[in-house]
Parts: C-alpha cells; sequence; structure tokens
C-alpha cells in the first residue's frame, strides 16, 4: 500500500502538484518563460506522510514527447531490478487533445509495476531504448475502457552519458490501437515511495532529454529533442524562528542548500488557521507576508499578532537558465528547482 498522500497528490497533475511546492515558480533573469519543465520533489511538498518519496514530473505543454530520456544522477538509488509484479510507485498522465484550435485534457492514473525482462521485452525494448537494459517497469493506464501499458526501460550508465549519471529511464509513449497515434502526453507524474535523497553534501542535477512528436503525432523528431534538467540540493533547508514583541510577531530564518546561502529566493509566510469541527479540522491557511532572502540567505517579517498563532515558512520553487553543454540537438530549456518549508513554529501573544 502507498501512503494516501501519494494517492491523494494523483488528482493534481503535475503542474497542479507544483502550486503546492513553494507559492508558484520563480524564474531567474535567464529562464525561459513558459514552455516545458522538469521537475524532481524529494518527499512529495507540503502533503505529511509517514514514508519518504521522490517524484518525477514533466509538463510537456503542446510539445508532445514521442521519446523520453532521463539520466538519474550517481546517489539516487531506485532499487531498478525488483520482483515481477511487485509495486514500484503510482503514476498520472495527462493525455491532451489540441484538435480545433482548442484543447481537451484527459487525466489517466495507475501503478507503475516491474514487469518481466526476457529475450523477447529485450528485444523489443531495442526500438524506444537501443542498450542493454538491467530492469523494465510498466505505468498501467486505461482509455475510454482500453488498457494502455506505458513501458520505462532502465539501463546503467553506458558511454555517450553524461557525466555523474547512475542509471538511465527511458519512457516510451505508446501507440493508441484504435488510432494509431501515440499517447499523446501533455503532462507526466511518477510517485515513487519509499526512496530518499542522497546524503552527502550536493547539488544533485537530474537531466532528461525529450524527442516531441511531428504534428501527425506517430514521428519522432529525433532532431528536434530538447533537454530539461531537475537540480536536487542536499540538505535544503529553510529555518524559522520568531518572538512576539508589543503585538507584533517577530520572525526570521535562513534558506541554505549544500551548506551554501541561496540569495534572492522568494519566501512565503503562512499564518496557521486551524478550527476544530465536529467534522473534523477546517483548514484556513493565509498568506500573511512575502519577502526575497537577502544576500547571506537569510528573511526577516514583522506581523500584526493579537493571540496566538502558529506559522510555516515557504521557499518557492525557482527555475532558471541552462549553464554548460546541452545533451539534445535543440540545447537545454530550463533548470528546476523544488521549493521547500520550514517546520512550523508557535508565537505565543501574551500568554494567550
Amino acid at each position: 500500500m502507498f501512503p494516501a498522500a501519494t494517492l491523494m497528490r494523483l488528482t493534481f497533475g503535475a503542474l497542479g502538484a507544483l502550486a503546492l511546492l513553494g507559492g508558484g515558480v520563480a524564474r531567474g533573469e535567464t529562464a525561459q518563460s513558459g514552455g516545458p519543465t522538469f521537475w524532481v520533489v524529494p518527499s512529495g511538498g507540503h502533503f505529511a506522510q509517514d514514508e519518504p518519496e521522490i517524484d518525477v514530473m514533466f509538463g510537456f505543454g503542446t510539445n508532445v514527447p514521442g521519446r523520453i530520456s532521463v539520466f538519474v544522477p550517481a546517489g539516487f538509488e531506485l532499487y531498478p531490478a525488483r520482483p515481477v509484479g511487485s509495486d514500484v510507485g503510482v503514476a498520472s498522465v495527462y493525455a491532451a487533445d489540441y484538435a480545433h484550435g482548442g484543447v481537451t485534457r484527459t487525466l489517466l492514473a495507475g501503478s507503475v509495476t516491474a514487469a518481466p525482462l526476457d529475450a523477447a521485452a529485450e528485444e523489443a525494448a531495442q526500438v524506444c531504448s537501443p542498450r542493454r537494459h538491467v530492469a523494465q517497469w510498466s505505468i498501467g493506464l486505461s482509455l475510454l475502457g482500453q488498457p494502455i501499458d506505458v513501458p520505462i526501460y532502465l539501463a546503467e550508465q553506458a558511454a555517450g552519458d553524461p557525466a555523474g549519471a547512475g542509471l538511465r529511464l527511458d519512457i516510451c509513449p505508446p501507440a493508441i490501437a484504435s488510432s494509431g497515434i501515440l499517447l499523446p502526453v501533455s503532462e507526466l507524474t511518477l510517485m515513487l515511495p519509499e526512496l530518499e535523497p542522497p546524503t552527502a553534501r550536493g547539488s544533485y542535477v537530474w537531466r532528461a532529454t525529450v524527442a516531441p512528436l511531428a504534428p501527425d503525432q506517430r514521428t519522432i523528431l529525433v532532431a528536434n529533442a530538447y533537454e530539461l534538467r531537475a537540480a536536487v540540493l542536499v540538505p535544503h533547508r529553510l529555518t524559522l524562528a520568531g518572538r512576539y514583541l508589543n503585538h507584533v510577531a517577530l520572525l526570521h530564518g535562513a534558506l541554505r542548500a549544500s551548506g551554501q546561502p541561496r540569495p534572492g529566493v522568494p519566501i512565503t509566510l503562512i499564518k496557521l488557521v486551524r478550527t476544530v469541527t465536529p467534522s473534523g479540522v477546517r483548514f484556513r491557511d493565509m498568506a500573511v507576508a512575502a519577502m526575497r532572502t537577502k544576500a547571506d540567505g537569510t528573511y526577516a517579517f514583522r506581523v500584526p499578532l493579537r493571540k496566538s498563532a502558529g506559522f510555516i515558512a515557504i521557499a518557492s520553487a525557482t527555475q532558471r537558465g541552462c549553464a554548460g553543454d546541452a545533451l539534445a540537438p535543440r540545447g537545454c530549456l530550463n533548470v528546476t528547482t523544488a521549493g521547500t518549508e520550514s517546520d512550523p513554529v508557535t508565537i505565543s501573544a501574551g500568554g494567550r
């Protein structure tokens, strides 16, 4: 069984979940505006859960992918070879129809399971992923009652892979039997429970190449492939402390990643307003202040306070331009970093 929080997030899709990673996305000056994005989020954002988890999220927009290759940095252990039929995680896919000048999106959700990798499966895999594999996973979806299996082929690092990569995942959208077109994926989320980020300090960059589909929705345009990156910062910590003075809550903290300050990141202060009712707890949390971290990564808020209250601080997800050589012909579009949040604090107002 997967954590309830994991299953709950299926209803949001990749981009909906991003709104929960820190009050939206803050873009650097050189970042692309809009367009495809790739996010890797340890522990799943704001949903409390008992187990660790790594979420891998893509938003493609109108750039429907025909092939997706993900290079997992060394240090992340995904345990690729698992017993056939065992649970790996859960997935959600938004399939989009861009016909007639509009867009219709359909949410498909299913389990990710370990699939057999015999000689026949390995031969079939070469069409999408021409290398030897250590495992195969499968996303089990259903569209209008028609089962659709999306294969994920896993291989160890090989010549030509980016430096520091430890594992490669090739995701191959299948053809829809009724039409022959490839599954038109606009968003893809993989939620992999019981997995943790590395413990060694550093910036771990996941890299992905995406080859889009031609307008016929059958031909994969390998020459038009582009790269996306997602940085996971270890450790990535936002602190929050405060005190009460003359009807004001004085709150302060700092944002640090890999032991270094993170300047210029938007911080939102949330006041925790919760009421116990006969039907359960009613959440009315509200944003009460916002600012960017200073050059040394610190921030401070002054908030009027008449009675005791709890607070948390949220660092926004960020997006910036790429540096260094790209893996794909069309270059690298952007690098993302998921947001993070502080532990809650309670400020007592004159004993109340």
